[in-house]
């Protein structure tokens, strides 16, 4: 048979979020309980030109216990000598401008051939494992957010797993849910939502760029199986929150995150992936996460992709509460040479060349901790979806029990590479398997044959 090959530029990538500068004339400021915004602007020179306060909750009717508030300052003003000396203040919680997360994409080109790909084994090995995890039984559909760049909703695979707010009247004007946004019948774009923007479509950007990265994993996670394009999710049998956290620019705030994770929160997603990283985004995210992790949500991360240790958390990585996600290789033995390791990094899954949905329903390949990251939300997702009871403790001490050290690391991953085939005979009996791959124009079969308990 004639083997073609296609030569794939891949790039490794994770998103980097870098909080070099803040918004000009911004500061927010978090109350302590009973306190009053008048009281404590009757204290700080100069007087702000305006304020408001912000949405901390997204439920239904909601009232705002967190008091939360915007001030707005001339836009030369120095806003972080400003926090200071407003953050001392008797009943101010914390004070801090509203940092502006670049992205940094790493660029370090990997080249692969598909062909080669097929023909080492290498799809093989993946699928084999996969295949695994989606014969745990699903009792329930569990909703999983993305918090990324966007998701194309209209995609083949994905258009029946995006989740849709059925308390919503699509485009009819009216916040029917009365969660303060209005129509977010398909999830919520928060790109620039701390100053009135933000919108009801959290659509990735349109233009020439090849990757739609939140599309991507929401393919991993969920996608519906696609039989000519030979791909699946790890469980299609979830539902996929979709949360855009930045504008199409890639400009986003502190802010706009926090209130995308709260978002995913209220909503009541029980898994939330984020396949993103971020330093210096002060206390505003952190209690975001910390709400998140309160209230049972299992809270996942990629680690990065600069191969090197992480011995503090780099927002959200590590943080207390996160899942934090590395890259092995596809034979399982070894991390990737570029995922991010370290006492923070709690398991690591395949992260080299995954293949998944793409924007403007086509497939792709990429490489990255990123890619890895929605695997375990898949399985996270499957183990729920098998008793929906289970605390999150519950399931991190399943992730565990069912994890192994990588052969030649030692402690770079803490509890190593999820064991798929022994977590799923934790659910069923695999009295004989068979497995075969058959790779004939691109076509993928893939049969296990189990008996289950």
């Amino acid at each position: 048979m004639r083997k073609s090959v296609l030569l794939v530029l891949f790039f490794l990538t994770t998103t980097s979020l870098i909080a070099q500068e803040h918004v000009p004339g911004i500061l927010l400021v978090r109350l302590e309980n009973g306190m009053e915004i008048e009281d404590i602007i009757s204290e700080i020179e100069p007087k702000p030109i305006s304020y408001k306060q912000l949405r901390t909750s997204f439920k239904p009717n909601a009232v705002e216990k967190q008091k939360l508030y915007t001030l707005k300052f001339n836009d030369d003003e120095d806003i972080e000598s400003l926090a200071n000396r407003v953050g001392e203040i008797n009943g101010v919680k914390w004070a801090e401008p509203n940092y502006v997360c670049k992205q940094k994409k790493r660029s370090k080109p990997v080249f692969k051939s598909q062909g080669i790909l097929i023909n080492s084994g290498i799809l093989k090995t993946i699928e084999t494992e996969l295949a695994y995890i989606r014969y745990i039984p699903v009792q329930e559909e569990i909703l999983v957010a993305v918090i990324d760049d966007g998701i194309d909703y209209n995609h083949t695979s994905l258009k029946d797993v995006v989740y849709n707010n059925l308390s919503e009247i699509p485009d009819n004007g009216i916040d029917d849910d009365s969660n303060g946004l209005v129509d977010d019948y398909m999830g919520y774009d928060f790109g620039g939502y701390y100053d009135g923007g933000g919108d009801n479509d959290p659509a990735p950007k349109t233009d020439s760029s090849t990757l739609s990265h939140g599309t991507m994993i929401a393919g991993i996670i969920g996608a519906k199986p696609n039989y000519k394009n030979n791909h699946v999710g790890v469980n299609p049998n979830c539902k996929i929150l979709n949360i855009k956290k930045e504008a199409d620019d890639e400009h986003q705030t502190s802010y706009d995150i926090a209130a995308a994770i709260r978002y995913a929160v209220d909503m009541g997603a029980k898994v939330i992936n984020m396949s993103f990283s971020a330093v210096n985004t002060g206390e505003h995210i952190s209690e975001a996460l910390s709400y998140a992790s309160s209230e049972g949500v299992i809270l996942l991360t990629s680690a990065g992709n600069d191969g090197i240790e992480l011995y503090t958390e780099v927002m959200p990585a590590g943080y207390s509460g996160t899942i934090t996600i590395g890259s092995h290789n596809n034979s399982g033995v070894s991390i990737s040479s570029f995922s991010n390791y370290g006492p923070l990094v709690s398991f690591a899954s395949y992260g080299e060349s995954i293949y998944s949905t793409n924007k403007d329903s086509s497939y792709y390949y990429d490489t990255g901790t990123s890619f890895s990251c929605p695997i375990v939300a898949g399985i996270v997702s499957r183990i729920l979806g098998n008793d929906p009871t289970m605390k999150s403790a519950d399931v991190f001490e399943k992730l565990i029990v069912y994890s192994q050290k990588l052969d030649d690391e030692g402690e770079k991953i803490k509890y190593g590479k999820i064991l798929s085939e022994d977590l799923a005979k934790s659910y069923v009996d695999i009295s004989k398997k068979i497995y075969n791959l058959v790779f004939d124009n691109n076509s993928v079969q893939a049969e296990i044959v189990l008996i289950k308990k």
